[in-house]
């Protein structure tokens, strides 16, 4: 189905993840050249495995921050495709899938390897 007129393919932009892929790409690149140096509460990945110290903390940054630009890409160009085949009702249900999954991703990978290199306390393997 092609889109009738620019301003309704920019709306089908607007609710497709394209959006989310957009959004979650920039906020990668963001904390990629800008990552948080401390162990803080306001910017970062911030679960109770991340803060157990300053190691810890790094590389839960530095592996979700890639891990977030990797899942973004395809993210943008599946919601670009969607924008232009699935009925726009559909968009804002495929768009907040889109997003539960790279969140859901992010949270279970990243815990996930730290889980493999550090024990309990924060310790590497």
């Amino acid at each position: 189905m092609l889109p009738e007129s620019l301003p309704v393919f920019l709306l089908r932009l607007l609710v497709s993840p394209a959006l989310p892929g957009a959004l979650f790409l920039l906020l990668g690149s963001l904390i990629s050249r800008h990552p948080p140096k401390k162990l803080n509460i306001y910017y970062g990945y911030r679960t109770r495995r991340s803060m157990l110290n300053q190691d810890t903390w790094t590389e839960g940054n530095q592996y979700s921050t890639a891990l977030i630009i990797r899942l973004a890409k395809p993210c943008l160009l599946l919601g670009i495709a969607c924008s232009l085949l699935v009925p726009l009702p559909v968009l804002l249900f495929v768009s907040a899938g889109a997003v539960l999954a790279i969140v859901s991703l992010v949270l279970i990978l990243t815990e996930k390897r730290l889980g493999m290199l550090f024990d309990r306390d924060g310790n590497r393997r």
